[in-house]
């Protein structure tokens, strides 16, 4: 009988052959955290509302046993976070103070899923620049994390004609309402991989559009190679414009939630651009928008952004790491070819290997690749020994990257043998047997057999 061989084989797992289509350290340590601005006009002519929406990964708050018989959970993680809007004279305009508290059963991070804690707050203000100071602190910890970096403008000029006042991104395939918006909160970019819609912030007065024609366009910051392409862009026409709207905004653990309610008193107006993101590939962009009313007025916002990936494989974040680990699928030939060149070079060197195997090329993310790197990810984790720290260089690693999880496995210890752990593929119809020959934890692949 012919063997698969083991590459073949991942490729025929993957769907691939042929196809062309513990508690955390403390305090010092740098934890994920979002924050965006949204300007929008008030109820009156003199004001504006600034939404400061935050989000940041619930790790940050440090799990303890409950001692609370009245509250559900075995552990509780709990904290406050400071949001304040200073003038541009440095002075204290207002800030609010979330109270977290948040029950658990299970304190244990799961690394491909990252949990958050979302939140947001508004502030009605004058015309002005204004600066946020943002702060988050844990309660059982000395853990503290600020920032400081972010400005929230109302727009300035004559506000007798058309203004964009603010943007943000919002869950393009949300399927309650038109007039509920979920934001999609992670500091004016949007996510990899799938289709996001941009709300606008519009100032009307004077003028009684409907709809407004839009034009936009994604260009690439990276300024050594490509400066200035557009991998995507489109025009449509027809727009609504949602007009006397007012955005209220609510928020849980899960997520920020946007409802536009009828209001006679704002000036308010908004619309809602569909954009095909999932095909932006995981650059730093600068996108601009072009908005003009039926009645010819006529507005132009560039906006920084980019593609982010919360659940990224973290063997994917280096690309130099990342081609270390087709070692098990590529020969030494082609990986010495993918690795040279500049960093671009072996970026893009990366992704084309990794495209003419996606499944979905509709898209930019390529759920092949991010299943390869998931077990090199779970492989380096739990595989390593003292002799092998890296568990995906040991042979079980290895097994695991290749073929992933076993239908079964099986332990024994062979007094004159050491320990064995056997491992079954029912559908590969294979089983691989490691050995442990000094009891020292070391395991190495003794036979491949045939079930």
């Amino acid at each position: 009988m012919k063997r698969t061989s083991p590459t073949l084989f991942l490729l025929l797992t993957l769907g691939l052959a042929g196809s062309h289509a513990q508690p955390p350290v403390l305090p010092e340590i740098h934890i994920p955290m979002h924050i965006e601005s949204l300007v929008l006009p008030g109820r009156d002519a003199t004001t504006w509302v600034i939404h400061l929406n935050y989000r940041i990964d619930r790790e940050f708050f440090v799990p303890v046993r409950n001692t609370d018989p009245a509250v559900d959970g075995l552990y509780r993680r709990s904290g406050e976070i400071l949001v304040e809007l200073a003038d541009s004279a440095g002075s204290s305009h207002e800030r609010q103070i979330d109270r977290i508290d948040m029950p658990e059963d299970n304190p244990v991070a799961s690394p491909e899923q990252p949990h958050w804690v979302q939140g947001t707050a508004s502030f009605t203000v004058p015309p002005g620049t204004y600066s946020v100071f943002f702060e988050a602190t844990d309660t059982e910890s000395p853990r503290r994390q600020i920032r400081k970096d972010i400005k929230a403008r109302t727009p300035r000029g004559d506000l007798d004609s058309l203004a964009i006042t603010g943007i943000t991104f919002v869950d393009a395939v949300h399927g309650e309402s038109p007039d509920t918006l979920i934001m999609e909160n992670f500091g004016g970019d949007f996510l990899f991989g799938k289709n996001s819609a941009l709300l606008v912030g519009l100032h009307l007065p004077g003028d009684t559009s409907t709809t407004v024609q839009a034009r936009w366009a994604f260009t690439l910051a990276e300024l050594k190679r490509e400066p200035g392409s557009s991998p995507i862009a489109d025009s449509l026409s027809h727009i609504r414009v949602v007009r006397r709207r007012h955005l209220h905004l609510s928020s849980s653990s899960e997520e920020v939630r946007g409802l536009l309610r009828a209001d006679s008193t704002t000036t308010a107006a908004f619309a809602v651009i569909p954009m095909n993101t999932a095909l932006l590939p995981l650059r730093d962009y600068t996108l601009r928008l072009d908005l003009t009313t039926a009645q010819g007025r006529h507005r132009t916002l560039s906006h920084p952004c980019r593609a982010v990936w919360p659940e990224m494989p973290f063997s994917l974040k280096n690309v130099d790491g990342a081609l270390e680990a087709l070692r098990f699928i590529t020969t030494e030939k082609q990986l010495d070819s993918i690795r040279r060149g500049s960093f671009e070079d072996r970026r893009d060197a990366l992704e084309t290997f990794w495209r003419s195997r996606d499944r979905s090329p509709g898209t930019a993310r390529n759920e092949v690749m991010a299943e390869y790197y998931r077990r090199v990810d779970h492989a380096t984790r739990n595989f390593g020994t003292l002799r092998i720290p890296d568990g995906s260089r040991s042979d079980m690693g290895k097994i695991f990257i290749l073929y992933g999880s076993a239908t079964r496995t099986e332990r024994s210890l062979n007094p004159g043998g050491g320990h064995i752990e056997t491992w079954f593929y029912d559908r590969l119809r294979k089983k691989f047997v490691f050995v442990d020959q000094d009891k020292k934890g070391t395991y190495t692949l003794a036979a491949t057999a045939p079930l």
